[in-house]
């Protein structure tokens, strides 16, 4: 079989058992983040990421799932009024830098951090969160 239909099927696997364990009812949210997180890491081929939560009332970050790698928030920039996570909070618009050493806006939390995806998680047109990824790759999407 081909390497690029092998990596597609992985790819919807993937997916298909993020959905099934996104929906078990036993799960609290924390644990949904993280799967959404750590599945997300998985299908790109990520080293580090966070989920957080917006407050729908500050536009805040206000809950988080802390980043797998240093397992903390302060570095990620979580709950601040700047950074990648906060500006795709507050336009609702994902944000893809391919290369952080040249991108003159991004400030790198992580020396791995090479290129980095970050995405609304939405309900709707409502903005309830936001996934960050980051890879010590450059290109993280292709």
């Amino acid at each position: 079989m081909d390497a690029n239909v092998e990596q597609k099927i992985r790819q919807l696997e993937l997916l298909r058992n993020a959905i099934k364990w996104i929906n078990d009812p036993t799960l609290n949210l924390s644990e949904t983040l993280e799967i959404i997180r750590d599945k997300s890491l998985e299908l790109v081929g990520g080293r580090a990421g966070c989920c957080c939560l917006v407050d729908t009332y500050t536009g805040k970050t206000s809950h988080f799932i802390k980043c797998n790698l240093c397992n903390q928030a302060d570095r990620c920039g979580i709950g601040t009024a700047q950074g990648v996570i906060a500006e795709v909070a507050k336009k609702g618009k994902m944000k893809y830098i391919r290369d952080t050493a040249t991108h003159e806006e991004y400030k790198p939390a992580f020396a791995c951090a090479r290129s980095k995806v970050t995405l609304p998680l939405r309900h709707g047109e409502m903005v309830l969160g936001v996934l960050n990824i980051n890879s010590d790759k450059t290109n993280i999407l292709t």
